[in-house]
């Protein structure tokens, strides 16, 4: 996917950001089982921001193991 090709997609849809050959960031995932918007991680409560990054932490430790296994 071009540079140009990202910005379409960003374009048709932007309040998705999930592009394609990309997964839902942790943020999107939370917002997408809260049903809501969540505000600016520093504004957000403090199981809310652990929530963030605990899951963000997952799903690079996922990502790396299924690289690795696909080697």
């Amino acid at each position: 996917m071009t540079a140009f090709d990202t910005l379409r997609a960003i374009a048709a849809d932007p309040d998705s950001l999930v592009l394609p050959g990309r997964g839902p960031t942790a943020r999107e995932v939370i917002e997408a089982r809260l049903g809501r918007k969540l505000p600016p991680t520093p504004e957000c409560p403090p199981d809310i921001q652990q929530a963030i990054k605990l899951l963000a932490i997952q799903r690079i430790r996922n990502r790396l193991r299924a690289e690795r296994i696909a080697e």
